[in-house]
């Protein structure tokens, strides 16, 4: 496949995934919160969602060096689409649990070989270059999101953001059916079970993006929209507010890879790391609508340069043949962090503070940069 039809794939991909992503992002706890469920509560929704698919997740990723991403791809995208209408149905805290868990199963299986279908799709100079376009169209795809958000909840109702968000990742699982031909991996030989191609610098990588996610669990599961329902924010205030922090994002993302390029890839990684966990401290004084969109625009531009570089770090880490096994064992230690902070996130908003919840979110943040600088250090 020729460069300019995987990038046309992959940006595709990218923009129906997050415009599925975003708007359930958005408006899964604001639903939670107008059905009064307390921050504990929905902490533990998420928390049980991630629980149910650790287990299988690093099998999953094993699994497509064998089999081939396509099929675990294609079939992760799908569950979530099925998922994501069953959430106006589900009436009680046990419902939410169980289809939360079917939705983020999908998103387990599609996520853990997004990195590694990369990967096999581009070589080399172009890798960062795709990487690059891609870490554009994912602000750009929430951009869409909070467009379509906005229309719902100014004309409609926030319940057609399900069914709109079932219909993007369903539209996404068709374009990589019908127009993806995989190749360009070596399939693996190795044993389903057992570890055999993880590095001291993928466990390194892997320990900071897994404090980044506890950083960005604690800080929006729930604790961002209980704040903004505190400074008494809708849904709808929300999509403009998202919409314009993408937006400036997408532009910063856009020059992201000639930034790399002139400092380098991993020093891009502490920078924003640290910028991404100081900035979320600071929800903790947002006292206002002003200041809570501005500290919003500063996290977001350090989490899209933040995730370009991350992408590029870790795909330079892993070897072909065993790139599923990589990049999945890096998900799966990261991703425990959907465990633990959202609990952790909604037991500090109930029993300590709101704003206890942001200052440990901002700490664990700063905390994932140093593990950069180690892996800067062992080179």
């Amino acid at each position: 496949m020729n460069y300019r039809k995987a990038l046309l794939i992959f940006i595709s991909l990218v923009i129906f995934i997050q415009i599925s992503e975003r708007l359930l992002f958005i408006i899964i706890p604001m639903w939670l919160l107008e059905r009064s469920f307390s921050a504990t509560e929905i902490g533990g929704i998420f928390s049980a969602a991630g629980i149910v698919i650790m287990l299988a997740k690093f099998m999953i990723s094993k699994l497509s060096d064998r089999w081939g991403r396509k099929r675990i791809m294609v079939a992760g995208l799908f569950t979530t689409a099925v998922s994501s209408v069953l959430y106006p149905f589900a009436p009680r805290l046990y419902d939410y649990a169980i289809v939360k868990s079917i939705q983020e199963t999908g998103n387990q299986f599609h996520n853990s070989v997004k990195n590694a279908m990369i990967g096999d799709a581009f070589k080399g100079e172009k890798r960062t270059r795709a990487i690059s376009a891609l870490g554009t169209a994912l602000p750009l795809g929430r951009a869409c999101a909070m467009i379509i958000g906005i229309i719902i909840t100014t004309f409609l109702s926030v319940v057609y953001g399900f069914y709109i968000a079932a219909i993007s990742v369903f539209v996404a699982g068709m374009v990589i059916l019908l127009f993806y031909r995989e190749g360009g991996f070596v399939k693996s030989r190795k044993r389903i079970i057992g570890l055999h191609g993880i590095t001291t610098p993928i466990i390194l990588i892997s320990l900071a993006s897994l404090f980044n996610m506890l950083s960005y669990t604690v800080a929006y599961s729930p604790g961002f929209f209980v704040l903004s329902k505190s400074l008494g924010l809708t849904e709808n205030s929300l999509f403009y507010y998202f919409l314009l922090a993408y937006v400036i994002s997408a532009f910063f993302a856009y020059r992201t890879g000639s930034w790399i390029t002139k400092h380098g890839k991993k020093n891009m990684l502490i920078i924003t790391g640290f910028s991404y966990g100081l900035f979320t401290s600071f929800y903790s004084v947002a006292t206002s609508t002003l200041l809570l969109v501005s500290f919003l625009i500063v996290i977001a531009v350090s989490f899209y340069i933040y995730s370009i570089a991350f992408r590029n770090v870790l795909l330079d880490l892993t070897d072909e043949e065993r790139r599923g096994e990589q990049t999945g064992f890096s998900k799966l230690i990261s991703e425990t962090g959907l465990i633990i902070g959202p609990v952790l996130g909604g037991l500090l908003i109930d029993f300590v503070s709101l704003q206890s919840a942001f200052i440990v979110a901002g700490l664990f943040g700063i905390i994932g940069s140093f593990f950069v600088i180690f892996l800067k250090r062992y080179g």
